[in-house]
């Protein structure tokens, strides 16, 4: 029998960044808990990460490619996958435009340095405006929705960024933000 090992991860659900320590013998996730010697969570982990080991082992997760046919799900290799993706993308590019294809590049995409790297040349590549974030599809609704946030405090932040962005180096701009419905930006020097 194999002995116990110890694997010390960081999840990749959330921006958190929790620190997990994974138990495994013979390829088997035993448990998921907390890492307390982890500098950012401290021993802290949700249910998320737990449900990890569940995620791994569930018989329905796909761990190959599959293509839909009339008569069901068909199993595919990596090779004929991307082949399959490149060929209807550019299709669909192709009969809509750059802009019928969006990009989602958030989690857990932002927590693995490969993708990362790679996901400013695709971003370019595809050439589209349409790119969705966590922030985008999760945060975003949320503040938008919020009383103390509106439409005019977004907009005085934007004038901030084109504010700051031309100020001279004596400059200094700021967002005058408050709960108040009304939002302005002001420079100070």
């Amino acid at each position: 029998m194999a002995e116990n090992l110890l694997h010390h991860r960081t999840c990749p659900i959330c921006e958190a960044m929790c620190g997990i320590v994974v138990e495994r013998r013979d390829g088997q996730v035993l448990s998921i808990k907390p890492d307390h010697d982890d500098v950012l969570s401290r021993g802290h982990i949700c249910p998320k990460a737990v449900a990890l080991k569940d995620i791994h082992e569930d018989p329905d997760r796909l761990r190959r490619p599959v293509r839909r046919r009339a008569d069901g799900w068909e199993e595919v290799s990596w090779p004929e996958a991307y082949d399959e993706i490149e060929r209807r993308i550019g299709e669909v590019r192709a009969r809509h435009g750059n802009d019928a294809v969006a990009i989602y590049a958030g989690n857990p995409v932002v927590h693995n340095l490969g993708a990362m790297l790679g996901i400013g040349d695709f971003i370019r590549a595809v050439r589209t405006r349409n790119l969705y974030s966590a922030t985008s599809v999760d945060q975003l609704p949320h503040m938008m929705t919020t009383p103390w946030a509106s439409t005019r405090a977004i907009l005085s932040c934007t004038t901030w960024a084109r504010c700051s962005a031309s100020a001279t180096s004596s400059a200094r701009c700021a967002p005058a933000i408050s709960t108040r419905p009304r939002a302005s930006t002001s420079c100070r020097t």
